[in-house]
């Protein structure tokens, strides 16, 4: 009897509709929204390969599901686990960076030799020893016609001695092979190599130039084992992936998290999307990206032309976008699986959970997705925190609920755009600090104030400052130069400020009408619809924060209305 008083008053579940990320969201399987872009994903013939998204708009998410639904025709690559932090703690490797030496053709045969392997051995899992000896005893007598045989037959031993290791040990021989290469052309002990150039108590030989130096040691990047491997690993994978059964989807996702140094993430992030493009070919494989839209950009795609490439890396990214009836059926799928999980008595859906119109006629579903950068985890954030404060056994959100929760949420997405940006932005919010306590709408002529003020920011390097150094000088700088710029006073306001406007625009704080009251528009997704928008805007046009963020600002109503 005692027991089951207990059971009575056991706290019940808490009702949610997920987790903010991928990796943590119970719902994901249970209620996965199968998009376009999933459609996409999992299409074997479909061009895409690079999933290109803002933080919480479901990049991992599509990842995660393909290993759902194809678990035994999806690998998955990790970055973190390929040592490449270990590139930069050779004094080889920041030799060769002092001396300007491209290391992009090392990097780029690096990331195909592991992608290569990394396909043979999902298909060979836990092999047994005969299926290791049968695998190159074939790769051998494919070889034996060749002109170049015992160069091939050599080469084929030291490939399969080393081929089963895991991907980590293979980065760490293929950056110590380069390490004792570089070390022999220098003349000096490898592991050490005690030579300091340029600014850095510069030590240069009598004989050899820099320029000389930097050619050497780029003949020697450029010869490395990894580039001889090369025609062995393509056939091996090839051969591997003869039937149509052996099709596989290799996965690269987390490229934004600490995995290597800074100086050299971008280098090898686009090498990663070159390779990737360049075997797109490949018979029954498909690679597929995941990349955050701040890093995608940072890439500079598509602004350098070299062959058409770049225009072949852009057209073959998918940029995610979320539509209203998106979000919609995502939610509604997700609080049928947590009715289901929790064995509510009614399904819930947002028709019976969500209250009716406000008396200004503003459906609640929309008031939440206005406050949100259109993209699911803002969405289910926002539902949660809602949730949180329904009972569980008859959860009904009330207007009274939508608004009391806002406050927090607004906090943590100005904190979210913030963390999302400040690589390569810098103490960005400091910009955004600058429309505390303002009206939420406002004129040009509050614009530019504001933009002067964050003009100001830069001032701050002054040793009499009070304030903390300002740490975004080598961004705010360009994009203040037409406030200050002699003859500034030839533009218009509008137009000095522009190159400011156009940042706070594509990260979504800013939004433009081209005359008062009329509704702003906000940028989700990177596209070219700035300079359309901000060329139509007059002297008349209104500038708006994003509501996601005005209550985190403590802004006001223009005019003293209500929002």
């Amino acid at each position: 009897m005692a027991r089951r008083a207990a059971l009575r008053r056991r706290p019940p579940q808490r009702l949610s509709i997920g987790g903010p990320n991928a990796e943590g969201d119970p719902l994901l399987t249970a209620a996965f929204f199968h998009s376009r872009a999933y459609s996409a994903v999992d299409s074997p013939t479909d061009y895409k390969l690079f999933v290109i998204g803002r933080t919480g708009s479901g990049k991992s998410a599509l990842l995660r599901q393909l290993e759902e639904d194809e678990p035994e025709k999806v690998t998955r690559i990790r970055p973190s686990e390929l040592a490449f932090r270990y590139i930069t703690n050779k004094n080889a490797i920041r030799m060769l960076l002092d001396l300007g030496v491209h290391l992009e053709p090392f990097f780029h045969e690096l990331w195909r030799h592991l992608i290569l392997c990394q396909v043979v051995r999902h298909t060979y899992q836990h092999p047994t020893e005969e299926v290791k000896r049968s695998l190159f005893a074939r790769l051998r007598r494919d070889q034996a016609a060749n002109p170049k045989a015992a160069k091939r037959l050599a080469s084929i031993d030291k490939l399969e001695a080393d081929f089963w290791t895991d991907l980590e040990e293979l980065t760490h021989e293929q950056i110590d092979t380069l390490v004792e290469s570089i070390g022999a052309e220098a003349g000096l002990n490898a592991p050490g190599l005690p030579i300091s150039l340029g600014g850095h108590g510069e030590r240069t030989t009598t004989s050899e130039t820099r320029v000389q130096l930097r050619e050497k040691f780029q003949r020697v990047v450029n010869d490395q084992v990894v580039f001889q491997l090369r025609a062995l690993v393509t056939e091996l994978a090839e051969s591997t992936l003869e039937s149509e059964q052996h099709f596989t989807y290799l996965v690269v996702d987390d490229l934004d998290l600490t995995w290597v140094e800074d100086s050299l993430a971008n280098v090898l992030i686009k090498c990663l999307l070159q390779v990737a493009l360049e075997m797109q070919p490949t018979r029954h494989l498909k690679i597929l990206i995941a990349l955050r839209t701040n890093v995608f950009e940072q890439l500079e795609v598509g602004r350098e032309a070299r062959g058409g490439q770049e225009e072949k890396l852009r057209s073959t990214a998918m940029i995610l976008h979320w539509t209203h009836r998106d979000l919609e059926d995502l939610v509604n799928l997700r609080l049928a699986a947590e009715s289901q999980r929790l064995h509510l008595p009614a399904t819930l859906s947002l028709g019976n959970l969500l209250p009716g119109s406000s008396q200004h006629g503003i459906q609640p579903f929309r008031y939440i997705l206005n406050r949100t950068l259109m993209r699911p985890r803002d969405v289910i954030q926002y539902l949660n925190d809602c949730l949180d404060l329904c009972a569980t056994e008859r959860p009904r959100i009330t207007w009274n609920l939508i608004k009391a929760v806002e406050p927090a949420y607004s906090r943590n997405r100005l904190e979210a755009l913030r963390d999302e940006w400040k690589d390569p932005y810098y103490d960005i919010d400091r910009v955004f600090e600058l429309f505390r306590g303002r009206p939420w709408s406002f004129d040009v002529a509050t614009l530019y104030d504001v933009s002067e003020n964050a003009a100001l920011l830069l001032s701050e390097f002054a040793p009499s400052s009070e304030a903390a150094p300002f740490q975004g000088t080598a961004w705010l700088t360009p994009l203040c130069q037409r406030i200050w710029a002699a003859g500034a006073y030839r533009l218009s306001h509008l137009e000095q400020v522009r190159p400011l406007c156009e940042l706070l625009f594509y990260i979504g704080f800013l939004g433009f009408a081209s005359r008062p009251r009329q509704e702003a528009t906000y940028q989700y997704e990177p596209s070219d619809d700035f300079d359309e928008i901000y060329d139509s805007l007059g002297d008349d046009a209104e500038c708006s924060v994003h509501p996601a963020f005005r209550l985190a600002l403590r802004m006001v109503a223009p005019g003293g209305g209500s929002d």
